[in-house]
C-alpha cells in the first residue's frame, strides 16, 4: 500500500472507539481561555467595532452631527479591587447602568447585583435566548434584595453557566440583559434607555459568551458536547495488525464525524440557522458588536475576535477553506469603496436581520440600532427608520416583502415604522441597491425628475436610531392613477388596472381589504436596464402602489404594496404607463 492512497473498504477493519473528546468543562474552559489570552497579548481588539474609525471620503448630501454626551449617574460606592486579569490586562472600560458583581463568587459563592454608572472595570456579557419564559429576570420587586445578594441556586441555567465561564477565566463583571435591565418598570424606562446603548455595552465587553446551541435560558450550555465527537481507529491489514503494528508496519487512522460550522462563511449574511441566538433578531447585533466572541454552538466551543482570529475546539480550518467570519464580512463594510454607498453596504445586513426571529415587533428598529449607530458614526450618513439619506434612498424604498404563514399568523397592528420602510414588514424582505463600482453598472433612471424633498422622523425615544413613532417622506415624480384588484384568497396578490391594462404586484400585509371609497396611486420610483428580451431593449419599472390615507389630504399616502415589471416597448402592458408626464406631482407618504 502505498502512504496517502485511500484505504480500500477490504483493507480497513474497524477496531474500537478509542477516545471520546468530552472533556470537563474545566479542561475546556482552560483552552478558551488561552485563545482570551492570546487576543489580549498580540490584538488590538478593545471596544468593539464601535471602536473602528474609519475615513470615509464618502460625500453625505445630509450634514449629521454625532454629539455624544455620556450618560451621568452616582455611583453605587463599590470599589473595584483588582484581580490578576486586571494587573495583566488593564483594559478598563466604563461599566453599564448594573452589573452582575462576581469579584467573591470564587471564594465565597455569592453574588450580587451592583449600581455602577459611573466606576470603570472589566466585564463580560451574556448572548442567549430567552425562551418563552425567563423566571430569573430582575424587576422593582426583587431588585433591592438583589444589590444585597442574588442566591446562584436560583439562577436559570444559562446563567449559571454564564458564571462559571466569567469567573474561570477571571472576569469580575458580567452583564446579562435579563438581571441588570429592569423589567416591568413604569413606561419600561429603564429598558428604554439602556437598549439604546447596545453599541458600548456589548462594544466595551472584554468577551462576549453566546450560548448560540440553547433555545431557552433553562438549558444551559456548558454541559458535555452535544453532538457525537469520538474518534474511531482504524488499522489498514495490508499494512500489519494489532501485534505488530508497534514495530513501525502499521499504519493507524483517526477519524470523526465533521462538526458543523456552516454558521461560518458567506451564508452568515444570507440564511440564519433554525434555532438558538443565530436565529434571534436581538442576537445579531450582539455578535456584531463584540469584540471577542466564544460561542457555544454545534457541540463545541469558537473564539472570535476582529483581528480575523478563529479557533475552536476541532482545529477546523476555517481559513484555508475560504470560509470567513461575522466578524470579518461586516467589518470591511464601514470603509467604502469609491462607488459604494451606505444603503449599498447596509442592503445585505437588512436582508439578514429581517429574516431572523423577533418576539416583539415594535423591537424591529430597537434591536438594530446599536449596529446602526456604529456605521452612523463611520459614514457620517443621515439615518431615517432603517434606511441612509444618500445618493440611493429612492432605491432602498424599492424593497419587497416576503410573506409567508409565519409572518402572516405573526403579523402585528402595532406601529413600527413609516409603511415606506422595511422595517413595517414583520418578515423577510428583499431590497435592490445598484452597485456603481461593477463594471456594467445598472444605473437607476427617474423618470420626471423623482426626487424626495424631504424625510421627517418622530423618534419614540431619544436614540435617533432606534424605534420610531411617526415618519414621513415627501417625494415628487411621476404618480399614475390606478384602481386596484384582489386577486388571491390569502389576500396576498392583486393587480393595478390603468388604461385596461394590468400589472400584479404583491401587498405588503396580510390585511388588506379593497374597497370602493380608496384611491390608489402607482409610483414609479426609478426604473433600470434589464437584459434584452428578443434583442428588445428592456427596463425594469420598480413600482410602488400607494393609498390615501382615509380621512386624510388627497396627497397623503401609504405604502401598501410592491412590484419590479419588465417590459420592453411593445410590450401590451406598457400602455398602463401612457401620458405618465401628465402624472407628475407631490405626494407624502407615511
Amino acid at each position: 500500500m502505498v502512504l496517502g492512497r485511500p484505504l480500500n473498504v477490504e483493507e480497513t477493519i474497524l477496531l474500537t472507539q478509542v477516545r471520546s473528546s468530552e472533556q470537563s468543562w474545566q479542561g475546556r474552559l482552560q483552552q478558551a481561555n488561552s485563545w482570551i489570552h492570546h487576543c489580549l497579548n498580540n490584538h488590538q481588539c478593545s471596544g468593539g467595532l464601535a471602536a473602528k474609525t474609519f475615513q470615509n471620503d464618502y460625500e453625505n448630501e445630509v450634514g449629521v452631527k454625532n454629539d455624544k454626551h455620556p450618560e451621568e449617574g452616582e455611583s453605587s460606592g463599590a470599589s473595584l479591587r483588582e484581580t490578576s486579569f486586571l494587573e495583566v490586562h488593564r483594559q478598563i472600560s466604563k461599566l453599564p447602568r448594573r452589573v452582575l458583581d462576581l469579584r467573591d463568587f470564587g471564594s465565597e459563592k455569592r453574588l450580587r447585583l451592583i449600581n455602577s454608572m459611573a466606576d470603570c472595570g472589566i466585564y463580560a456579557c451574556l448572548s442567549y435566548t430567552w425562551g418563552r419564559k425567563n423566571t430569573g429576570v430582575t424587576t422593582t420587586q426583587n431588585l433591592h434584595d438583589r444589590l444585597d445578594n442574588l442566591p446562584f441556586d436560583n439562577l436559570p441555567q444559562t446563567y449559571k453557566d454564564a458564571v462559571t465561564v466569567a469567573a474561570f477565566i477571571e472576569i469580575p463583571f458580567l452583564w446579562i440583559d435579563g438581571l441588570c435591565i429592569i423589567q416591568g418598570d413604569a413606561d419600561f424606562k429603564d429598558w428604554a434607555e439602556l437598549s439604546s446603548q447596545m453599541a458600548e455595552i456589548y462594544g466595551n465587553a472584554v468577551l462576549v459568551i453566546a450560548a448560540a446551541d440553547s433555545n431557552s435560558v433553562e438549558e444551559g450550555f456548558l454541559s458535555t458536547p452535544k453532538l457525537p465527537q469520538e474518534l474511531v481507529k482504524f488499522q489498514s491489514s495490508a499494512l500489519g495488525s494489532l501485534e505488530n503494528r508497534s514495530e513501525g508496519t502499521g499504519l493507524s487512522v483517526f477519524a470523526r464525524a465533521m462538526l458543523d460550522h456552516s454558521w461560518l462563511g458567506w451564508s452568515t449574511l444570507a440564511e440564519p440557522k433554525s434555532r438558538g441566538t443565530l436565529s434571534r433578531s436581538w442576537c445579531f447585533q450582539e455578535e456584531v458588536l463584540a469584540s471577542r466572541l466564544l460561542t457555544f454552538f454545534g457541540g463545541e466551543m469558537n473564539f472570535q475576535c476582529l483581528e480575523d482570529e478563529y479557533r475552536c475546539e476541532c482545529a477546523f480550518p476555517a481559513a484555508p477553506l475560504g470560509l470567513v467570519t461575522i466578524k470579518e464580512l461586516y467589518e470591511p463594510r464601514l470603509k467604502l469603496g469609491d462607488m459604494e454607498t451606505p444603503n449599498w453596504m447596509w442592503q445585505s445586513t437588512v436582508e439578514h436581520y429581517t429574516r431572523r426571529k423577533l418576539t416583539v415587533a415594535t423591537d424591529r428598529l430597537t434591536a438594530l440600532s446599536g449596529v446602526a449607530r456604529v456605521v452612523q458614526s463611520s459614514l457620517r450618513t443621515k439615518y431615517a427608520a432603517g434606511h441612509w439619506l444618500d445618493r440611493d434612498f429612492l432605491c432602498s424604498l424599492c424593497w419587497a416583502p416576503v410573506r409567508n404563514r409565519e409572518t402572516d399568523r405573526t403579523y402585528s397592528q402595532d406601529y413600527v415604522a413609516p409603511s415606506w420602510s422595511w422595517a413595517a414588514h414583520n418578515g423577510p424582505i428583499t431590497m435592490w441597491i445598484p452597485y456603481g463600482g461593477s463594471e456594467e453598472p445598472g444605473t437607476p433612471r427617474f423618470l420626471s425628475k423623482t426626487v424626495v424633498r424631504n424625510v421627517g422622523i418622530i423618534p419614540a425615544t431619544e436614540d435617533e436610531t432606534g424605534a420610531v413613532k411617526g415618519g414621513g417622506i415627501t417625494a415628487s415624480g411621476v404618480f399614475l392613477d390606478i384602481s386596484v384588484l384582489m386577486t388571491s384568497r390569502d389576500q396576498s396578490a392583486g393587480v393595478m388596472v390603468r388604461s385596461s391594462e394590468k400589472i400584479p404586484f404583491y401587498f405588503d400585509r396580510p390585511t388588506e381589504t379593497v374597497r370602493d371609497t380608496d384611491k390608489y396611486f402607482c409610483w414609479i420610483v426609478c426604473t433600470l436596464p434589464s437584459p434584452p428580451v428578443s434583442k428588445k431593449r428592456s427596463e425594469t419599472y420598480c413600482l410602488m402602489v400607494l393609498r390615501t390615507m382615509p380621512g386624510g389630504p388627497a396627497h397623503f399616502c401609504e405604502r401598501v404594496g410592491f412590484t419590479d415589471f419588465d417590459g420592453t416597448a411593445s410590450d401590451p402592458s406598457m400602455k398602463l404607463f401612457k401620458g405618465f408626464r401628465d402624472s407628475i406631482r407631490t405626494a407624502v407618504i407615511i
